[in-house]
């Protein structure tokens, strides 16, 4: 008997159906194969996860995005980046793991903000070989994102001095990604690692021990509270070059240092008074200034103040003496501060007992990136 018209439809639905599903697998994979290789660091395949740690719950999130289960993926990784146990490292891999479901689902922009998140953490998270374009292309333009606002900038001083010796920083730290500093340098055929110390100020100095004289390959590396990379100037293989100066130079360069007993003669307390004396002479001129100003405000206002003309101009001429104290007060304060200025420098050319002591003078210029600093340092 032939099939009634309702039938056929009936039948030729079901044989799409399975036509389909039949090719539903290779759909799913070649989506996954557009999308999925090189989203997650290669890995072993495990055992089906079980339990609520975070590895476990990775290893769900990843198995679910490869079967683009974006929402199962997702509530995954969320659990993980909500999992008191997870390490940074597998809080930045579920951050990574939800911007890629959020590219799968057509949010490009979801997905760079994701990966801000991801960034934070590890600020040096690599663009992987074996990522799709696709991905690849989201994950550079988050890490452009990140830069603008939060690269760390390391400012190397050329010279190293002392003994042993210095090298001076600064370190530009916009987003709060330097939790420390570590100085690589090559001496002896060996690269040494050592610790910078924060000066404040964005400044930061390392010594480095054991450095020989010439030029010091070395490269810096900033590290954020989770132990990232956050910051570099120079690499192993393409090392930043710093001359170190002879200590006999270094030692020539600094400012002489005091012998004997403490230097100064009878002109030193002079020199102190007139000083306290010109600090004095300001504050009672102060005082008699304001005074001055508040009375001729008064003297210039309403006229209907005070009680008579006499009344009036007795304000007029207090407010002028005390105009010309505070005039005459400045102009002594001046004169004090001049001539304790005057007697430091006279007694600093003396020693203790009136011997007359060569001048000294030393110079030493100190080049940064991008300008110069002069110092001069020495007893003249």
């Amino acid at each position: 008997m032939a099939p009634s018209l309702r039938e056929g439809v009936s039948q030729a639905r079901s044989f799409e159906f399975l036509r389909l599903g039949r090719q539903a697998p290779w759909l799913v994979l070649g989506l996954g194969l557009l999308l999925g290789p090189g989203a997650f660091p290669h890995r072993a395949r495990a055992a089906p996860a079980s339990g609520a740690d975070p590895a476990a719950l990775l290893e769900q999130g990843r198995e679910a995005y490869e079967m683009l289960e974006c929402p199962k993926a997702v509530a995954s990784f969320r659990k993980v980046l909500a999992h008191p146990k997870a390490t940074p490292a597998q809080r930045v891999e579920a951050y990574v793991g939800q911007a890629w479901c959020q590219v799968v689902e057509g949010n490009e922009a979801l997905a760079r903000e994701t990966l801000q998140k991801a960034l934070e953490i590890r600020p040096d998270y690599p663009v992987s070989p074996d990522l799709s374009p696709k991905l690849a292309a989201v994950l550079e333009a988050a890490q452009r994102d990140f830069r603008a606002r939060a690269k760390v900038e390391i400012d190397l001083d050329v010279t190293a001095r002392g003994a042993p010796p210095e090298l001076g920083m600064r370190v530009r730290d916009p987003a709060g990604q330097v939790n420390e500093v570590l100085v690589r340098y090559r001496t002896d055929g060996e690269w040494r690692e050592v610790a910078a110390h924060s000066e404040g100020a964005s400044l930061w100095t390392a010594r480095l021990e054991g450095a020989a004289a010439g030029t010091l390959p070395l490269y810096v590396e900033t590290k954020n509270r989770y132990g990232f990379v956050s910051g570099r100037e120079g690499t192993a293989e393409s090392p930043v070059a710093v001359r170190v100066e002879p200590a006999a130079v270094s030692a020539a360069l600094a400012p002489p240092a005091a012998t004997g007993a403490a230097s100064g003669t009878a002109l030193t307390p002079l020199a102190w008074t007139a000083a306290g004396l010109a600090v004095a002479t300001v504050g009672a001129g102060t005082f008699f200034g304001l005074k001055a100003k508040e009375e001729e405000a008064r003297f210039n206002g309403d006229p209907s103040q005070f009680g008579s003309h006499d009344e009036a101009l007795a304000v007029g001429r207090s407010a002028q003496r005390n105009a010309t104290t505070a005039t005459v007060l400045f102009v002594s304060a001046g004169v004090l501060a001049a001539t304790s200025g005057l007697l430091f420098v006279v007694d600093g050319s003396h020693g203790p007992a009136g011997d007359a002591v060569e001048p000294g003078f030393a110079a030493a210029a100190m080049p940064l990136h991008g300008g110069g600093l002069f110092a001069l340092a020495g007893r003249f």
